[in-house]
Order: C-alpha cells, then sequence, then structure tokens
C-alpha cells in the first residue's frame, strides 16, 4: 500500500483537495493528511460552504473534511500542524510522494528554501 502525505495550505482550491483526498483514498493509498490553519479557513469557507468567517474549530472543519470526501476514511490519519513527532515530520521517514494541494507561489517557494 502506497503512502503519501497530503498537505492542504490556504491558497484558493481547496476542492482540489477534496478531489484529492477521494482519488488517493480510493485507490487505496495511506494518506497522512496535515491542513494549516488557514487550509481549514479555505476548506470551510469553498466546501462546506460554511460562510466566510474563520472556523471556530479547525479540528472539526478537517474531520469534517475527511468524514464528507475520503473513500476509505481508515485510510486517512490527521496529522497535527505543529506535531514534530508525525511520521511525517522526519526526514528519515520520507512518503513515497507528497502532494501539497492548493498550492500557492510562496507555500511551493518555502518548501523548496527552508
Amino acid at each position: 500500500m502506497k503512502r503519501i502525505f497530503l498537505g492542504v495550505s490556504g491558497a484558493s482550491g481547496a476542492p482540489y483537495a477534496a478531489t484529492a483526498l477521494h482519488a488517493l483514498t480510493a485507490a487505496g493509498c495511506e494518506v497522512g493528511l496535515c491542513v494549516s490553519t488557514s487550509g481549514a479557513h479555505v476548506i470551510s469557507h469553498e466546501v462546506l460552504r460554511a460562510g466566510t468567517a474563520p472556523p471556530p474549530d479547525p479540528a472539526g472543519v478537517v474531520q469534517e473534511f475527511v468524514e464528507r470526501f475520503a473513500a476509505d476514511r481508515a485510510l486517512v490519519t490527521v496529522l497535527g500542524l505543529n506535531d514534530m513527532t508525525a511520521p511525517f515530520a522526519s526526514g528519515s521517514s520520507l512518503a513515497p510522494a507528497a502532494l501539497i494541494c492548493p498550492c500557492s507561489g510562496s507555500t511551493l517557494a518555502n518548501i523548496a528554501h527552508g
């Protein structure tokens, strides 16, 4: 079974993340999902249609996102944003693939340059 890291940033385009989560889990991939605080805000607004205000419970938004869009919820591990012990946080535990979706140019530059 393939392990894939899926990061959801705060860039506009949360429906792409929903499609990616569904497709990856439908293909039987184990997905390590990490959603930024602004990513939860954009999911809340663009996908869950909960309005434009920041969500009072970002973790609840992520949970609803997984429940609604994962083809198999058992394949998804939600990773804490600041959890340095998460499996994908260590350079010695690399995933075969990583996807940041959506990904702004700024996010890509931060990943590339640290």
